[in-house]
């Protein structure tokens, strides 16, 4: 998204100097709702537990809309990132496998760093999932999403 909004395209495809690292959503869905649990819970990241027992109510006709918006633009991201991997060192990883444990994300640490040709370190990160649960059990009409979503 950032990439189209600043038009970068060609900065990346023309660069020389640079490697990419393609952290992606999967789920689109679960990245939008997620992006929308943020918004109403005012925290974008969280080293505490501020997020937990909370609950929430999602605009389902909100939702829909940007649930189209998001795919056409999930479309063009994974033709942009076909076309980068052919031009630049490219390294693509999905956010929900890298952050599934903290042995995954220490494996994918050291394949990045791999990648990038740098010494492998350990690294210790703060980072926690704000909304962690499952959705169904912090959103209080996540039935009528399911519904609105088939």
């Amino acid at each position: 998204m950032n990439v189209k909004q600043d038009n970068l395209y060609n900065y990346f495809l023309d660069s020389k100097e640079i490697s990419v690292i393609h952290l992606k959503r999967s789920n689109i869905l679960k990245r939008l709702i997620s992006a929308m649990l943020m918004h109403q819970a005012g925290v974008v990241s969280t080293t505490d537990n501020s997020t937990e027992n909370k609950s929430f109510e999602i605009d389902i006709e909100q939702l829909l809309a940007k649930l189209k918006r998001d795919y056409e633009l999930n479309e063009e991201e994974n033709a942009f990132a076909a076309k980068l991997s052919k031009k630049q060192p490219f390294y693509q990883l999905s956010y929900e496998d890298y952050f599934s444990s903290p042995e995954s994300t220490s494996k994918h640490n050291s394949q990045i760093f791999d990648f990038l040709g740098v010494e492998s370190t350990q690294v210790k990160s703060k980072h926690r999932k704000v909304l962690s649960q499952n959705l169904a059990d912090i959103i209080t009409n996540y039935d009528d999403i399911e519904r609105a979503n088939n």
